[in-house]
Order: structure tokens, then C-alpha cells, then sequence
């Protein structure tokens, strides 16, 4: 989202999408700040007022350009779900796949060593504590459905050109690939070294390639 968004004093008079004064402050760097700060502090863990403050807007500025905290932290997952596929384009088209698995696990180690970020992983860390909101809920299970879809598309096209065995279950895989990613968070959460997380997702890849090698026709 580009633009700008009011500040404190120089807000429209109406609600969201309100066509009031000229907005003066830019948007992008404002989601930038709300999404750190949701990313340190959880949905519940920090209200209107504080996420305001912490973004250098007024809470009536905030509401206007992007809606009330749910809509907020929608947005946030968006621009880090881009920022994550960002990182992860330079190894698209890396095999073997267990090569490109390992690869994958390693944009979240990066990720989440990244001093400049908080702890833990706001993808997974909103799962965890959103699980009861039936619209946020629901908007996070797509963001995991469609990770595991595009994981699912790049093993179905390996089994096609007969770098994956046939045997293998593209679904079953691909969950299993997002689920490693999701345990490298949570051992993050709680205080995993780099190291820890390389060594995980060292003995993941082992278990790919076990997988991948195994012969279920004997």
C-alpha cells in the first residue's frame, strides 16, 4: 500500500476510506512500525492506543487509512508474507529438492536470527494466538493453505520431470516441508540458538531424503 496517512491534528472527519483532507504522513513506513510492533507484542498483547503511538499517528489517522486492529494485522501478514517470498525467490529453482527444502528452512533461520526483528515469527505467533478469532482465524488459514499449495505445485512439477518418485504424496510433503518451518518459529520463540535451528533443519533434510530415497514398492 502507497501513500500517505494523517497525522495527529490533521485527520478526516469520518471513518475508514473517509476523502477528507490530504493525508501527510507515508503510509508504508506507518504499516512498517504497526508491524513491529505487532510482531513484538501479539494482537492481544497491544490495543489501538499503543499501536498508534508506536506507528507516530493518531488513532483516529490509523483507523482511517486502514481500518480497525483486525484489518491491521491482516496487512502486517500480508507485507511479511511479501517480505518472506522475497527472501525466498533467489532459491525457486534450487535441486535436488531436498537441497531446496533445506534451502527453504533456511530463509526462516535468517529470518528469525535477523537481530533487527523481534522473537519468533509473526506469521506463526498470530496462528498460535488468533486460533479462537473466527475472522482472523480464518484469514490466516489461507495464508497457510496457499504456502503449502505453492509447495505442493513445485513437487508435483519435480515428480513431473522424474526428480521426485512417484510414490511420493506432493500434499503429504508439502505439509510436511510448512511444518518444519512453523517448529524452526516456535523453537525460536523460545530461544533456540542459530546453531539449534541449523542442526533441526539439518536433520529435517535428512529426513527428505530419506523420504524421497525410500523404496515403498518392496
Amino acid at each position: 500500500m502507497s501513500g500517505t496517512i494523517n497525522g495527529p491534528g490533521n485527520e478526516p472527519g469520518s471513518g475508514p476510506g473517509s476523502r477528507g483532507r490530504p493525508r501527510t504522513f507515508d503510509e508504508d513506513a506507518v504499516m512498517e512500525r504497526v508491524l513491529m510492533a505487532l510482531w513484538r507484542h501479539g494482537y492481544y498483547g497491544i490495543s489501538m492506543n499503543d499501536l498508534a503511538r508506536a506507528a507516530q499517528v493518531s488513532k483516529p489517522a490509523l483507523y482511517n487509512a486502514f481500518g480497525d486492529k483486525a484489518a491491521l494485522l491482516k496487512e502486517a501478514l500480508r507485507r511479511y508474507g511479501k517480505r518472506t517470498e522475497e527472501i525466498a525467490s533467489a532459491i525457486v529453482a534450487l535441486r535436488p529438492f531436498a537441497d531446496f527444502a533445506r534451502a527453504y528452512w533456511q530463509v526462516f533461520i535468517e529470518l528469525l536470527c535477523d537481530d533487527n526483528n523481534p522473537p519468533g515469527c509473526l506469521l506463526i505467533g498470530s496462528t498460535v494466538e488468533c486460533r479462537n478469532h473466527e475472522e482472523l482465524s480464518g484469514f490466516i488459514g489461507t495464508l497457510h493453505a496457499a504456502t503449502r499449495e505453492k509447495l505442493r505445485l513445485r513437487i508435483e512439477a519435480d515428480r513431473e520431470r522424474g526428480e521426485i518418485p512417484a510414490y511420493v504424496d506432493s500434499t503429504e510433503l508439502a505439509q510436511f516441508i510448512d511444518g518444519q518451518g512453523a517448529a524452526l518459529a516456535v523453537m525460536a520463540s523460545n530461544h533456540a540458538t542459530r546453531q539449534e535451528l541449523e542442526q533441526f533443519a539439518n536433520t529435517a533434510q535428512r529426513l527428505v531424503r530419506l523420504y524421497l530415497d525410500q523404496d515403498r514398492e518392496t
